[in-house]
């Protein structure tokens, strides 16, 4: 993918920076963080938009794989249930918590957990 951007550079298109796990991150966070320090509350924010940020924040955690990641990435997941359980409207969410928490026991290698986590998975979308 370096190859492509720099080949691109030279043909005068614009360099697109690669994706990596921590640019995600930072990303990521630098969003979850402005829609906390405006305090918003969920009838002023789109709440799937902040969910999707929540559940894709969690995934790179986990991704990236480092024991504080697990606590935060785990954090996350708690929060996206809280918030789904307060607003009714977001239940198809459900399914995305048990998901990245499945991916999570996955990660820790506990697999019976993550088994679990995508069974309720499961239940939530059928």
């Amino acid at each position: 993918m370096q190859r492509e951007v720099a080949a691109n550079s030279q043909n005068g298109e614009e360099i697109v920076p690669a994706l990596t796990l921590r640019f995600l991150i930072t990303q990521l966070e630098a969003a979850l963080r402005n829609i906390q320090a405006g305090n918003y509350t969920a009838h002023q924010i789109n709440i799937g938009y902040y969910l999707t940020l929540l559940f894709l924040y969690g995934v790179a955690l986990t991704e990236r794989g480092k024991k504080e990641d697990y606590t935060e990435a785990e954090n996350k997941f708690l929060v996206m249930k809280m918030m789904i359980q307060e607003n009714e409207i977001c239940e198809n969410f459900m399914s995305l918590v048990y998901f990245g928490r499945g991916l999570l026991r996955c990660a820790q290698k506990r697999y019976n957990g993550g088994l679990l986590e995508f069974h309720k998975s499961l239940q939530e979308i059928g």
